[in-house]
């Protein structure tokens, strides 16, 4: 499902630690162009990464475009590894 401006939503899992469910997590972030490259993003991630661990989440899964090479960028800068690839599937329902 396309976000603002006909960018993608991300889909992210976050991981019970205690349970060890995963817990869909519904999460879009965009930063405004004018305001990129002065840690926004960065910031962003790492309070919600924060809040979170306080609640026992111990994993976080994030998908994002395989053209999208800043969020690329920005999610290994904040440790995540990448650990598959996948296809996206639409249809339209009238």
């Amino acid at each position: 499902m396309p976000g603002p401006r006909g960018l993608p939503v991300p889909d992210t899992m976050a991981r019970d630690r205690h349970r060890g469910r995963g817990r869909p997590v519904s999460c879009m972030m965009e930063v405004a162009a004018e305001h990129r490259r002065q840690g926004l993003g960065t910031f962003l991630l790492s309070e919600a990464f924060r809040q979170l661990q306080a609640q026992g989440v111990s994993l976080i899964e994030v998908q994002t475009m395989a053209r999208n090479t800043f969020a690329h960028k920005l999610y290994e800068k904040l440790g995540f590894r990448l650990v598959d690839q996948g296809a996206i599937y639409r249809k339209e329902i009238d």
